[in-house]
């Protein structure tokens, strides 16, 4: 299969060329809206859908489900140690998650008061560029 891996490899370094030739081009201006949550209803939702996202995160089950037993002795956990472990799985994991959220709407705000967007387009542009011909010259 080396030779369909190398069409692949061609394949995937234009297209990366393609698309920082797009960016470098575009003209179009990207409108982000942030709405502010104050019901209970969107607070609500908005917790849903994260709790289900996270529950859906494969990697973070494989990680807890493949570490756990290498730590902890499963034969002797009662029900007030797999309170606190999910508790303290409950507290970390979610908190992360909120760093991220208050730190994407604070870097969307920063980055409409600083008219960063033509930057950033050109900077990704010129990065995909690259890595499209390094993909190529490589393959």
């Amino acid at each position: 299969m080396g030779g369909f891996f190398s069409i692949v490899k061609y394949i995937g370094g234009a297209y990366l060329i393609w698309i920082g030739y797009s960016l470098l081009t575009s003209t179009h201006k990207t409108t982000i809206t942030i709405k502010e949550a104050n019901s209970a209803g969107n607070l609500s939702t908005s917790f849903l859908a994260s709790f289900f996202l996270t529950l859906g995160d494969v990697k973070a089950i494989l990680f807890y489900v493949s570490l756990f037993p290498t730590f902890i002795n499963l034969t002797v956990l009662n029900v007030i140690d797999v309170l606190i472990i999910t508790c303290i799985t409950i507290l970390t994991v979610g908190g992360v998650k909120v760093i991220y959220a208050f730190s994407a709407i604070k870097i969307i705000k920063m980055s409409r008061s600083l008219k960063l967007e033509n930057s950033a387009k050109k900077a990704a542009g010129s990065f995909m560029i690259g890595a499209g011909s390094y993909l190529i010259i490589k393959a």
